[in-house]
């Protein structure tokens, strides 16, 4: 049993110290050059390493040539057990108010092998609050979006359009 411990430790201390050294800013400098196929770039950015995970600040992200808004903060954690993406202080470019109901204040996506098949998802802003999951087994995106007075004011025909209203906000759903 002892021996098996040991096996078992040293897996995990390898995995580990993978995750340490992987190189974490050439994972994002892929990233990016994938994101150029789509025409989304950012530019301006402070990319810092720290040992689980990387972080971006002040990045400002174009799409097709125009300027979407400015990050604050776009941070990752990655271990074997839990993985997460924030993203924080995002603000939308003036050019884009009419289009886009608001700043977002925080969006995150988490993974954890307690529920290997969910990814959940959640984030405040302008826009509201929004809840959700991508179950990965079903192949479904489900959104719950409790939107703000500003929102539905402003938005509402696109609220309709895209989402069903529900007793607790605004459902979008989608299948991959």
């Amino acid at each position: 049993m002892k021996k098996f411990g040991k096996v078992v430790f040293f897996i995990f201390f390898a995995f580990y110290m993978a995750i340490v050294f992987i190189p974490k800013k050439e994972l994002y400098y892929y990233g990016e050059r994938l994101g150029k196929d789509y025409k989304v770039f950012i530019s301006n950015e402070e990319l810092t390493d720290f040992g689980l995970g990387f972080s971006l600040d002040y990045g400002t992200i174009f799409y097709d040539g125009i300027e979407g808004g400015k990050v604050e903060s776009f941070s990752t954690i990655f271990t074997l057990f839990y993985n997460k993406i924030s993203l924080s202080n995002v603000v939308i470019s003036e050019d884009l108010k009419d289009f886009v109901p608001g700043d977002v204040k925080e969006i995150s996506i988490t993974y954890g092998l307690w529920m290997p098949h969910l990814v959940d998802i959640s984030g405040e802003g302008d826009f509201g609050v929004l809840e959700g999951s991508v179950n990965l087994i079903e192949r479904k995106i489900s959104i719950l979006l409790k939107p703000s007075t500003i929102t539905v004011k402003k938005f509402k025909p696109q609220l309709r359009r895209f989402l069903k209203k529900d007793k607790e906000g605004y459902v979008y759903e989608y299948s991959f």
